[in-house]
């Protein structure tokens, strides 16, 4: 670029809607004309009217005159000068308000697990969040910018994003405990790696819908996409991109039939047991599964195979009670067929959330 090129990009250029340099000495010129056609005063919308702002436009009148005061202040002014201060009215959103706000939601997310809320947030720093020149709270997307600037989990570099998380289940910490205390639980009973292949069953009891319609068929289908689908931004309100309610994949109506299985995983080979109509999960019916089990185990594994004998399920209904106590029924049925429950009479030391964590969960996903 040549010191021409230099030179006018100088006196010619300037952020959209202020006065370049060229346009800043044209005005103090017509403020000396002016005073002499206006018998030595300044005219300053006649100054403004021959004016030009960077993108089009004629300066404010106030704006000029602050111009003129600046320019009148400083012995050293020249065009272009500027003193690195922000320009406009102080933001009434000060960094002491925003830190405030900032460290009001991350201790509420920290220590009390809770949501950031802009009205949490107000309620908790009612001076920090009040907006002095209405006397009301700052906006709600004012609060949140806050949230999306200055507020972070672990390190200030990676500020909070309004994203979906990794997994949909959040753990509290009461069910972290309970499963660090049933891991050295398992760890104390010094069990090899081949001992629970070659020793354990895990089986659940599952349940299916049928759709007997077209229109229930749709209705789940639509449930099956989850939260994220392919959607034009023109297109967001329509019918086939809305969610659809998650009862459809939970609640039987007359269109449906809801069918019932049992899953069973052992040695690495999964086997689902269909029930026949009618069938509850309870005690009684859990205990005529297990006595049909062995049959199952050898159709799974071979008629000759020594069958693992050791049940690993969850807590659920059909097996225990909210106390975590084996049900008589089942428990004498599991005694009857050869088996025994891994945990005895009493669960207690397996956390009733293990979704994620048991064996024959992962395989029924």
């Amino acid at each position: 670029m040549t010191a021409q090129d230099l030179l006018r990009n100088f006196w010619m250029s300037s952020p959209p809607g202020r006065l370049s340099p060229w346009e800043q000495a044209k005005a103090l010129g017509l403020r000396e004309a002016s005073k002499e056609l206006y018998e030595g005063k300044a005219n300053i919308p006649w100054v403004c009217a021959r004016l030009t702002k960077k993108g089009g436009g004629q300066p404010q009148r106030g704006s000029l005159q602050e111009f003129f005061r600046k320019v009148d202040d400083d012995p050293d002014w020249f065009p272009g000068k500027h003193s690195g201060k922000a320009r406009g009215p102080k933001p009434l959103l000060t960094p002491r308000k925003r830190r405030c706000i900032a460290n009001s939601a991350m201790e509420a997310k920290r220590r009390h697990r809770q949501e950031p809320c802009v009205a949490a947030v107000v309620e908790a720093c009612p001076r920090a969040t009040m907006n002095e020149a209405t006397g009301q709270p700052f906006s709600s997307n004012t609060i949140r910018k806050v949230f999306a600037k200055d507020c972070y989990d672990l390190d200030p570099e990676f500020p909070w994003k309004f994203q979906r998380p990794l997994q949909k289940v959040a753990l509290p910490d009461s069910v972290k405990q309970h499963r660090l205390a049933m891991a050295k639980s398992l760890l104390g009973m010094e069990h090899s790696v081949s001992w629970w292949p070659q020793h354990v069953v895990w089986i659940d009891p599952c349940s299916t819908i049928i759709p007997g319609s077209q229109n229930q068929y749709d209705k789940m289908r639509q449930a099956w996409k989850g939260y994220k689908s392919y959607i034009s931004d023109d297109a967001k309100l329509y019918s086939p991109n809305l969610s659809a309610s998650p009862t459809a994949l939970k609640q039987i109506t007359w269109e449906s039939t809801r069918v019932n299985w049992v899953i069973v995983l052992a040695r690495g080979v999964v086997h689902v047991e269909a029930m026949p109509d009618g069938w509850k999960v309870n005690g009684d019916a859990l205990a005529a599964f297990v006595r049909r089990l062995p049959t199952i185990l050898h159709g799974m594994l071979g008629h000759e195979a020594r069958l693992p004998r050791v049940l690993f399920t969850d807590r659920g209904t059909g097996m225990y009670t909210s106390g975590s106590r084996v049900l008589v029924a089942y428990k004498a049925a599991v005694n009857e067929a050869g088996f025994r429950v891994f945990w005895g009479d009493d669960a207690t030391a397996q956390p009733p959330d293990m979704g994620d964590v048991l064996l024959h969960e992962t395989a029924v996903a």
